[in-house]
């Protein structure tokens, strides 16, 4: 069965491909709109939340680190190199064994999310043919899915993104991706993950730091680690089990909540005070003042429920890709003309640089955005699109806000996207 992720994730690419065949579900009894969510928690105190992500499939993550994850009750990440599981001539035999099949099941069946680590842990930037970075992207997902893993998640070989065709494959293929870039994750977080590397020489005062950081924005920290042995014969990739048994202890003394990318996803997609609200887009240059639909949270692909985008769904509707009003880049999506019948964002292209586009909830304006650009694309470059965009407004510490419909009028041809920043 599909997570509200990888629903999410379907339906956008069917948005690139034609904006006709969307199938959502929304509240229409009353010609209103409501945000249902079975959120467990907010973030309003600003704990914090951090994850442990083993890179690689060492064996010793096995041996070492997972029973003193397991007896404070925390799952981990694995990320596992496809070609190295189960092999002990593996390229990182040097370091430490691989882990075995077994083990993996183990972990998983213990709560661990399993992330591909490639095929072959090829670096990105030297994979030139397209053939060999789909079998590092594409069959590295196939082959851990016939392992009986649901894999969401990719994880960067040495951490680099590639060339554009190997990054369009992570983005095209995968929820989220992890990177070596530092940095601690908004909550919600973007598509591309930012971590912390764990080494032997690690900085201990740097740690504090980072943690104090995370506790003080109520963010994400992804620790990346590797191999846990009593001798790490890389001061750069390893370290040793006290030093694991030290992080674990400041982590836990540090009131940070360790989760995986599953549990963030489930727990933290739409802040509390969006549920059961009613949430209206207004643009008053272009006459819009319409009920903001949402990707219903609850539904399962293969619910009786799901109906046709294009028999009932005739306002802007929200894909919680990013929570409105996060750092970084939300998207609103609607019809421009189904039929004979002008639809919500027909006029979407007459809208200006320096016009409003507000929020409310609850009849209050709770967000305004000011327009900052437009401009067309294709339908296959919509990815890449969000994920920089996404990037440069967490960068320069901004919430965007994309408005996006399909262009020239009456075709599905191209994506007109219209782009807002929250006024401060």
């Amino acid at each position: 069965m599909l997570k509200l992720k990888k629903e999410l994730f379907l339906l956008l690419l069917i948005l690139l491909t034609g904006c006709s065949s969307l199938k959502v579900k929304a509240s229409e009894s009353s010609g209103t709109s409501t945000f249902k969510t079975n959120i467990k928690e907010n973030n309003n105190g600003k704990t914090g939340y951090v994850t442990f992500w083993f890179d690689d499939g060492y064996k010793s993550t096995f041996d070492n680190a997972f029973p003193l994850l397991k007896e404070q009750g925390w799952p981990g990440v694995v990320a596992a190199v496809v070609s190295s599981i189960d092999d002990i001539s593996s390229d990182f035999s040097d370091v430490d064994k691989p882990m075995s099949l077994n083990d993996i099941k183990i972990l998983h069946d213990n709560g661990w999310e399993i992330s591909s680590h490639s095929s072959y842990h090829l670096r990105p930037s030297e994979v030139a043919n397209l053939e060999v970075a789909e079998e590092e992207v594409l069959n590295s997902n196939k082959a851990l899915e016939l392992l009986g893993f649901e894999v969401e998640t990719y994880t960067l070989p040495y951490g680099e993104s590639g060339l554009d065709f190997y990054q369009s494959l992570v983005m095209n293929n995968y929820h989220k991706w992890r990177t070596l870039s530092e940095g601690v994750n908004t909550v919600p977080s973007g598509r591309k993950l930012y971590s912390y590397s764990f080494p032997k020489d690690i900085n201990w005062e740097n740690i504090d730091k980072i943690i104090d950081q995370t506790k003080e924005m109520g963010g994400w920290l992804i620790i990346t680690l590797y191999a846990t042995t009593d001798n790490p014969t890389s001061s750069s990739w390893s370290h040793t089990k006290s030093q694991l048994e030290e992080l674990i202890k400041v982590v836990d003394e540090s009131g940070l909540r360790v989760v995986t990318p599953n549990q963030m996803e489930d727990k933290l997609l739409i802040p509390s005070e969006f549920n059961e609200s009613l949430v209206m887009l207004r643009i008053d240059d272009i006459n819009i003042y319409s009920p903001l639909l949402l990707v219903e949270q609850s539904l399962k692909s293969d619910s009786k429920d799901w109906g046709d985008f294009s028999s009932h769904l005739l306002g802007p509707m929200w894909l919680p890709v990013r929570a409105i009003g996060e750092k970084g880049l939300t998207l609103i999506v609607g019809h421009r003309q189904w039929g004979p019948e002008p639809k919500v964002f027909a006029n979407l292209d007459k809208l200006q640089i320096g016009n409003e586009v507000v929020i409310s909830v609850n009849n209050e304006d709770k967000y305004a955005f000011t327009v900052s650009s437009a401009q067309v694309i294709n339908p296959e470059d919509l990815w890449s699109f969000y994920g920089s965009k996404d990037e440069e407004c967490i960068k320069s510490n901004k919430s965007c806000l994309s408005l996006i419909t399909c262009t020239p009028y009456g075709t599905t041809k191209q994506r007109l996207i219209v782009t807002a920043t929250l006024n401060e």
